[in-house]
């Protein structure tokens, strides 16, 4: 009975260092030089996460492709004093997330949680590809 309850742990090793392994708390993240992103693939920053770098005032970024565990951004957050805008399309155009007021101006902690707007109510949930911050 030991024999076979010793490979049942041992099994399970592996994937709880991969969990933690993929997850970086906020909190956890030290100062940077450059600024970036804080995005999560879930609301309320759960799922996976992680911090994109960019130099601010250098335009239009585009978003890293989704991937099958990463399939799309669903909360957000700037480092402080940085301002972003998270588009639909390519560019930086088409429609922007909005925040709870109506704003489409990100700024830090960020959006915990948002939905894409619709142009009508038998539009698709869109992802976010694009974004400026400045």
């Amino acid at each position: 009975m030991q024999h076979w309850l010793r490979y049942i742990v041992i099994a399970f090793l592996p994937i709880t260092a991969l969990a933690s392994d993929l997850r970086i708390m906020r909190d956890e993240l030290s100062e940077r030089d450059v600024p970036g992103l804080y995005v999560c693939s879930e609301e309320n920053f759960k799922g996976y996460c992680g911090y994109i770098a960019h130099t601010a005032n250098t335009g239009c970024q585009s978003f890293p492709d989704p991937t099958p565990s990463w399939p799309s951004i669903k909360s957000i957050g700037p480092d402080r004093g940085q301002t972003c805008r998270v588009f639909q399309n390519t560019g930086c155009t088409g429609l922007a997330v909005r925040n709870p007021s109506g704003i489409s101006e990100i700024q830090y902690p960020g959006l915990a949680s948002f939905s894409t707007p619709k142009l009508s109510a038998s539009d698709p949930e869109w992802k976010p590809q694009t974004y400026i911050c400045y």
